[in-house]
């Protein structure tokens, strides 16, 4: 729970966990947070996960998908997830696969304030590099 409670009060943090999906994700985090014995209640626990931006999702060491969590969603008490990549497999006619990322979607607007207040900041270039 303290690593929750940094990231939640502003702290950069990193973690993995194991699940079947990008949007599954937060479920299993919260369910491992319930382990720690915390008597907060799964809605807090999920309201207080969308301080997560970014969720990588992989599978076999490969990336899937690249979903933000774009903030709560009051009325269904849920995360709202904005999906921005996606890696989409397609068999060709002589029997081979392939695969391609597809952009199905524009990063969401609380990203883009933490990425232009990093660009202000000199921590990131305009093209997107580190400083």
């Amino acid at each position: 729970m303290e690593f929750f409670n940094a990231v939640y009060s502003g702290h950069i943090g990193r973690t993995s966990v194991h699940s079947p999906s990008s949007e599954e994700c937060m479920n299993k985090i919260v369910h491992l947070m319930k382990y720690s014995k915390t008597d907060l209640p799964r809605e807090d626990l999920l309201q207080m996960l969308t301080e997560i931006d970014l969720i990588i999702y992989m599978e076999d060491y490969k990336c899937f998908e690249l979903t933000e969590v774009a903030g709560w969603n009051e009325n269904k008490k849920k995360p709202i997830f904005n999906p921005v990549f996606k890696y989409n497999t397609f068999k060709n006619p002589d029997g081979s696969y392939k695969g391609e990322f597809l952009k199905v979607g524009s990063s969401c607007e609380k990203v883009m304030k933490k990425v232009e207040k990093a660009i202000i900041s000199g921590r990131l270039k305009g093209d997107g590099d580190f400083v």
